[in-house]
């Protein structure tokens, strides 16, 4: 398995081309063998402000129930973001059933950024999905986001407030809400040991989302409007849909350490609800004296937490109105009404025009009855071997809407409301042609020098494409033994193509490529015969190559 590891680490390296003569030359750029991994995921991280760059200093992380059962695609427990993309497979030894899927929890982390648990299901019937998880950059905040800093110096007593102390967000970066902290005169700051940190400067944070915000939904806490790790007013673990009036994430630290806890005088938080916000329970917006139930969450479990019901009162601005409710502790907290979820259903995508052997990147979007996307997903979906059938997890028992796209032109296929049945069998979605491109097929092998047939090491990996020089990169699909058709390439297009294999990835610039025929080339030594070693750097291509092929 090693050896299969070196070698696919080495192909991938000895690319290096750009605008080649060859249309073929290049076409496929990642070589690896990751066919030991039975279910694999890709996840693309993407700034929720649209266009915007990631940070730097992102870590990632994978925790939780079957966190040991994961690993990158090199057999490691390192996973690095290469790209934006993130990549793992399954432990080929673990069984997916569909009565065990597997979970574990991909945490986001970074010291610019918003930190994000996105609880993740791998099931029997998806082998491989791609996920965009967005991710908040608090120094460049998405439109509905206020983000504002504080520091107070002077305030503290021994860990205690001395005076009345207030932070607030503002009503700017298109949203006028507004959600204030007041920490009394009296308040005691603890660590998260429950003892009081000692110092005299105070650092605050507060982010204020607007939840009926795009940029809002994105970010929400998990990545998603619904749950399966909720502690309702029982104590009891369910499955759930929120549907949130207020959400704001409160960080404090004196002297550098996080604060947890608060004792003495309790906090008070108050959060101004959009105007445009209807309850689900009453089927009218929130009044003076309506009740609204308060969650916390917890980034490192992932679990929103019953706190008690807030309180609506006059707003911050004095127009419209707020969620007001005391604090004990510090979190993310959300103003939010609860609905019944299933823990799993079935989706199954029916499109008779789907053609034999063609990989189709599908987006698919669950919506609330008020529009809200409740999941987003990109798959990667064939008429084989059951790639049509789609699981889910935590999805409204009750009426929601699903919407199909294609992934890469937009075109909708599907855009209907469905009944969501616990227990029931799988929901048929009929999908409509799309209008495709002529059928075009890559494939790529590699010859060792000094051998006369290429290498039964066929590249498997993830490859992504956009118009050339333009654009983000987008789902193409998953490569299978050096292999991919699709029919959403243009012949008379140029293209730049990204493939990813764990942690390494290579683009190809200005691209065509031919209909029916199949666009392959073979990584070698053999010029007469048409092979490559790339453009730019072949004698370190060639040398990389040889150093593989001796390790098989």
């Amino acid at each position: 398995m090693k050896k299969i590891f070196y070698a696919a680490l080495l192909a991938l390296a000895s690319f290096s081309f750009n605008a080649c003569d060859d249309p073929k030359d290049g076409i496929t750029i990642t070589l690896g063998n990751d066919d030991i991994f039975k279910y694999k995921s890709s996840f693309r991280l993407t700034n929720a402000k649209d266009g915007a760059a990631l940070p730097d200093g992102i870590s990632v992380a994978i925790t939780g129930q079957d966190a040991a059962s994961i690993y990158s695609l090199d057999g490691k427990k390192n996973f690095t973001v290469t790209n934006g993309v993130v990549q793992f497979g399954v432990d080929p030894h673990v069984e997916v059933t569909d009565a065990r899927p597997l979970k574990f929890n991909f945490i986001v982390t970074g010291a610019s950024i918003l930190d994000m648990n996105f609880p993740v299901m791998l099931t029997k019937q998806n082998q491989f999905q791609e996920r965009v998880l967005y991710i908040l950059d608090l120094n460049n905040p998405a439109p509905g986001v206020s983000v504002e800093n504080f520091t107070f110096t002077g305030d503290l007593t021994a860990g205690v407030a001395n005076k009345n102390i207030s932070i607030s967000s503002k009503p700017e970066n298109n949203t006028n809400l507004v959600t204030s902290v007041t920490f009394p005169n009296g308040t005691q700051f603890k660590n998260a040991s429950n003892q009081v940190i000692s110092g005299s400067e105070l650092k605050a944070t507060i982010v204020n989302i607007d939840p009926r915000s795009v940029a809002g939904l994105r970010v929400f806490p998990g990545g998603s409007l619904s749950s399966d790790q909720i502690k309702n007013s029982s104590d009891q673990i369910v499955a759930g849909t929120f549907n949130p009036a207020t959400v704001t994430d409160i960080e404090l630290t004196i002297g550098g350490q996080r604060v947890a806890f608060f004792d003495g005088q309790q906090p008070v938080v108050k959060q101004d609800i959009d105007p445009t916000y209807v309850s689900s329970q009453t089927g009218r917006t929130s009044q003076i004296g309506d009740v609204i139930s308060v969650y916390s969450y917890t980034v490192a479990s992932g679990m929103f937490d019953y706190e008690r019901v807030g309180t609506v009162v006059s707003s911050n601005t004095g127009a419209g109105v707020a969620l007001q409710y005391p604090i004990t502790h510090l979190s993310t907290y959300t103003g939010s009404e609860l609905e019944g979820a299933c823990t799993s259903t079935t989706l199954a995508l029916q499109g008779s025009w789907m053609k034999d052997g063609v990989t189709y990147p599908l987006r698919l979007k669950i919506q609330n009855v008020g529009g809200a996307n409740i999941y987003e997903t990109v798959l990667s979906v064939s008429n084989k071997n059951n790639e049509n059938l789609v699981a889910l997890q935590s999805i409204p028992s009750s009426n929601v809407r699903v919407i199909v796209e294609h992934a890469s032109t937009g075109q909708v296929l599907a855009n209907t409301p469905i009944v969501v049945n616990c227990g029931g069998g799988n929901i048929d979605v009929t999908l409509s042609a799309p209008t495709e491109q002529p059928v075009v097929s890559l494939q790529l092998y590699v010859r060792c020098p000094n051998q006369a047939q290429p290498v039964e090491i066929l590249p498997t990996f993830i490859l992504y494409y956009r118009p050339a020089g333009s654009g983000e990169f987008k789902l193409l699909g998953e490569v299978e033994d050096g292999f991919i058709s699709t029919t959403s390439l243009s012949t008379t297009v140029a293209y730049d193509f990204r493939g990813v294999w764990g942690s390494k990835s290579k683009t190809v610039n200005n691209k065509t490529v031919k209909a029916i025929d199949i666009n392959q080339a073979t990584v070698g030594t053999d010029k007469d015969k048409g092979e490559i070693l790339g453009q730019y750097a072949p004698e370190n291509n060639l040398k990389m190559l040889q150093e593989a092929c001796n390790e098989l």
